[in-house]
């Protein structure tokens, strides 16, 4: 049932498959009032989901909730990154990164801000089919291999999910029994969940957001009007997580 379930969700967090439905609903109405209707509406849902403009008014106020902190260079610090930026082809041993790379990349430079700073990496796998490779493993041996101490770097592989992130990073920082302050790495359009989830385990955090579905340079004038299928399949992303809080809402994960 479940499996089902999420199957469905996935489906629905795509807005172009939301106009299909209204055309397969149309073509099946009687109604002919209500078949034009539903025309409509999946024309009507289109223009606004692949406006790129209105996806960006969206998106900064959603993203724009944490800025980038100013660091110390005297502050040590444990660089929290979360999982979800790659997978590793297991004949072959090759990583993929995916966009959600910069999560990573943007925790580099902090890590050598002081030579005191951690990385913590938190990500096992969320496949249900078959085993693989925990992300934070193979991870952990990227950064071994572009000669980062393997003694800076602490990862749990167990976690599948989020709030799992938060417990089991939780567990690591308690151990260190240290002074640092906690670093929160991943995306912006994720951080809102994030953070909730840490701060529910009453972790504290510094949110650092990385990689912004807004677009970092001035919209052109086209991008008021003409409709982008790039705009159009990015919603899914938003969509996606608006509905993972509010099932954590639900679950009291947050």
């Amino acid at each position: 049932m479940f499996f089902i379930l999420s199957k469905l969700l996935s489906f629905l967090v795509y807005p172009f498959n939301w106009s299909l439905l209204l055309i397969i609903s149309a073509q099946l109405c009687k109604n002919k009032k209500v078949r034009r209707r539903l025309r409509i509406g999946a024309i009507v849902n289109l223009i606004i989901f692949s406006n790129t403009a209105f996806f960006q008014l969206v998106t900064t106020k959603w993203e724009t909730q944490y800025t980038i902190p100013k660091l110390s260079i005297n502050q040590p610090y444990n660089i929290i990154v979360l999982g979800g930026y790659s997978n590793m082809d297991e004949e072959t041993q090759q990583i993929s990164f995916n966009q959600a790379a910069d999560r990573l990349l943007q925790a580099l430079p902090i890590y050598y801000l002081n030579d005191s700073n951690q990385i913590i990496i938190t990500g096992g796998t969320a496949n249900i089919y078959f085993d693989e490779t925990p992300e934070a493993e193979y991870i952990l041996r990227y950064l071994e291999s572009i000669n980062i101490d393997q003694s800076n770097i602490l990862f749990e592989s167990k976690s599948r999910n989020t709030y799992e992130n938060a417990i089991y990073t939780g567990e690591i920082i308690d151990s260190l029994n240290s002074t640092r302050q906690n670093i929160l790495i991943t995306s912006a359009f994720h951080m809102t969940r994030a953070k909730g989830c840490f701060d529910k385990l009453n972790i504290e955090v510094i949110p650092f957001p990385t990689q912004p579905l807004r677009s970092l340079t001035p919209l052109k004038p086209l991008d008021y009007i003409l409709p982008s299928i790039n705009t159009l399949n990015t919603w899914s992303i938003l969509i996606k997580e608006w509905l993972g809080i509010t099932m954590y809402w639900f679950k009291s994960y947050l």
